[in-house]
């Protein structure tokens, strides 16, 4: 079965064999990206941003809504507008059912929300 598992940067990280990143720089990517903004106090709020449309989000308070909306985005716009997407997501979706693929991999932890998610359950 398919899963998702985080890339890190750390040193000595490896990618486990059988493995597709999913974040920037690839088919994959979602164009959406999540920014911090802090004020003087320490506070901060979380936009979602899209580089190449001048998108920019309202503000969140918390990081999971950021990403929440993020993800969002790239179901109801990138996947819906991008062909080149779709027609690599179907040839993972048969890469996955002969089991060359297991992994998709992406830099977002774990336990907050994230594009890689719609692409798994859309391969699965």
């Amino acid at each position: 079965m398919v899963d998702r598992i985080q890339r890190k940067r750390t040193k000595g990280f490896r990618q486990p064999e059988k493995t597709v990143y999913c974040g920037r720089k690839s088919v994959f990517a979602n164009p959406y990206t999540i920014t911090e903004m802090k004020s003087r106090k320490g506070s901060g709020v979380y936009l979602v941003r899209n580089e190449q449309t001048d998108y920019c989000s309202v503000p969140f308070r918390r990081e999971g809504e950021a990403h929440e909306h993020a993800v969002y985005m790239f179901k109801n716009i990138t996947y819906i507008t991008n062909e080149k997407l779709k027609i690599a997501i179907a040839q993972l979706k048969q890469d996955v059912a002969e089991g060359k693929i297991l992994h998709l991999s992406c830099f977002c932890d774990l336990d907050m929300p994230c594009h890689t998610d719609f692409i798994l359950e859309l391969v699965k």
